[in-house]
C-alpha cells in the first residue's frame, strides 16, 4: 500500500525504451523514475514490498530486483509479445507471444513453454495460487486455463459454449 508502480513506454527514443515511475502515495509525490532499455517493462510489487521488473526486449526479458539493483534472471522470448503478468507473489512471469507462452519461475532451472493455445492471445494472468495461467484470445476464440506444471491446457471456456476440460 503505500506506493503505486506504473510504466509508460516511451516512443520519442530510437530505441524504444520504457520508464517505470514510482510514487509514495500518502506524501503524493514521485519517487524515482527508473529507466530500462527494453521497449517494454512490467512493474509488480512483492508481498514484502520489494519492487520487481521484467524488461522486455525483442528477443529476450530480463528479470530485475529494483531495489537491490540486480539482474535475476535473462530468458530468450521469441515473437511479438502480446500480452504479459506476473504471479501476485512475483514469483513467476508469463509472457506470450502468437507462437507459446513462456512462464519463468524464481529459482528454476529453465522457461516452461506452453503451446496449443487458441488465436492470438491479447492477455495473461495467474490465479491465485499461481498454479493455473488463464488466457484470453482474438474475439470469439475463447479463455483457456493452462496447467503450468503440467505445460498444458485444463479447460477451455468458448465464447458460445460452456466451460469444457480437457483432462
Amino acid at each position: 500500500g503505500q506506493f503505486l508502480a506504473a510504466s509508460i513506454q516511451r516512443r520519442d527514443t530510437e530505441p524504444r525504451s520504457a520508464i517505470i515511475y514510482v510514487w509514495n502515495v500518502p506524501k503524493q509525490a514521485l519517487e524515482m523514475p527508473l529507466e530500462y532499455s527494453g521497449y517494454w517493462a512490467i512493474p509488480t510489487y512483492l508481498p514484502d514490498r520489494t519492487l520487481r521488473v521484467a524488461e522486455v526486449y525483442e528477443n529476450e526479458v530480463v528479470i530485475w530486483d529494483t531495489f537491490q539493483q540486480e539482474k535475476l534472471d535473462t530468458f530468450e522470448h521469441r515473437g511479438d509479445t502480446r500480452a504479459a503478468q506476473f504471479s501476485s507473489d512475483g514469483q513467476q512471469f508469463a509472457i506470450a507471444s502468437p507462437r507459446d507462452f513462456q512462464v519463468w519461475r524464481e529459482n528454476a532451472p529453465q522457461v516452461v513453454s506452453l503451446q496449443g493455445h487458441l488465436g492470438h492471445p491479447n492477455s495473461v494472468t495467474f490465479t491465485q495460487s499461481g498454479k493455473t495461467l488463464v488466457s484470453g484470445h482474438t474475439a470469439g476464440s475463447g479463455i483457456v486455463f493452462w496447467n503450468v506444471a503440467e505445460k498444458r491446457a485444463q479447460q477451455t471456456l468458448l465464447m458460445d459454449t460452456a466451460l469444457t476440460s480437457t483432462i
